[in-house]
């Protein structure tokens, strides 16, 4: 039997760095150290997208995202247990769609 007992050493967050309008994409947080203890809970703050928080017995945890504005976003979150936590930000950038040299409203869904 393993007893784990560490904190998080550090996380990381991969996914695109440039999305499109009304596009859907997939985040994923990465916890890693040498012996984190479970449960992990990921709590997610992405810019103009609702928070999640979600606990899992992985040190891996993912977050669909879509916007529907344009602009700079920041993607951050906080993987913890209980004996500590650590944090990682992501920067995206949502473009507009463009079309044959012409702007096209995204069509956008819940």
């Amino acid at each position: 039997i393993h007893w784990y007992t560490g904190a998080p050493d550090s996380v990381t967050i991969s996914g695109p760095s440039h999305c499109t309008l009304g596009g859907r994409y997939t985040f994923e947080a990465t916890a890693t150290g040498t012996h984190i203890l479970a449960p992990l809970t990921f709590d997610w703050t992405i810019t103009d997208v609702l928070g999640y928080q979600h606990q899992v017995d992985s040190p891996f945890d993912e977050r669909p995202a879509n916007w529907l504005r344009t602009g700079s976003k920041r993607i951050s979150v906080t993987v913890s247990n209980s004996e500590g936590e650590e944090d990682a930000l992501h920067s995206v950038v949502v473009m507009p769609l463009e079309a044959s040299g012409h702007w096209y409203r995204a069509r956008l869904t819940p």
